[in-house]
């Protein structure tokens, strides 16, 4: 006989695979070809992660080419894309002189929020990166955006000293907005209670004359 546990863990794999199938079809956004959804049913959370590049990589190329070698390298570790933005191009913020590669990815993890920070940093590092100062040229920036359960459709929040999701800037930005509305169009923001593809609406709104 099979015991209660193993039926309610079937149930959530079950439940895993329609959400997948669901979050991968929504908005007729295609599913990444290489991606294996069976290995996605044990992962806990989803988050979505703004990704940039405005520096050239001496092994990987362009800053384009860097985001997609990233996106390889997310897949290789405790975490799983899920769904994938197209890569557009920004201009900087602050100092820097050099123009954005940008793109969104919902990642699929057992890491908790703090793990998951830690794990993109070190990715970052790995990218040579340097953190010295705010919004200074990078070969490599990943955000954490949104976080949510993976078995439930709650958009959850965090707060710490090194880390606050959703992400505290978020809103101002169309090169976050615009990316994150083609993955996670339908995820809220769970201050606002707004949803992704509104927010990205408002930003883009040009202001009425009075």
């Amino acid at each position: 006989m099979e015991s209660n546990a193993a039926k309610c863990n079937h149930k959530q794999r079950q439940i895993m695979w329609l959400a997948i199938f669901l979050m991968t079809h929504i908005d007729n956004i295609m599913p990444n070809a290489d991606n294996d959804f069976a290995n996605l049913t044990n992962l806990a959370y989803l988050y979505v992660i703004a990704m940039g590049s405005n520096r050239r990589h001496r092994i990987h190329g362009l800053p384009r080419q860097v985001l997609v070698r990233a996106m390889q390298r997310l897949n290789e570790g405790p975490t799983k894309i899920v769904r994938q933005s197209s890569i557009i191009e920004s201009l900087p913020i602050g100092p820097s002189q050099r123009s954005y590669a940008n793109n969104a990815i919902i990642l699929a993890s057992n890491l908790q929020p703090l793990e998951m920070l830690d794990w993109l940093k070190n990715m970052e590092s790995e990218f040579g990166t340097r953190h010295r100062r705010r919004w200074t040229s990078r070969t490599l920036d990943l955000d954490i955006i949104l976080w949510r359960e993976a078995f439930c459709a709650a958009d959850l929040s965090w707060c710490s000293p090194s880390l606050t999701i959703p992400h505290c800037h978020m809103r101002e930005r169309d090169f976050v907005l615009g990316p994150v509305s083609q993955i996670a169009g339908s995820w809220r923001d769970p201050i606002s209670g707004l949803r992704i593809r509104q927010l990205h609406h408002r930003l883009k709104k040009p202001l009425s004359k009075s």
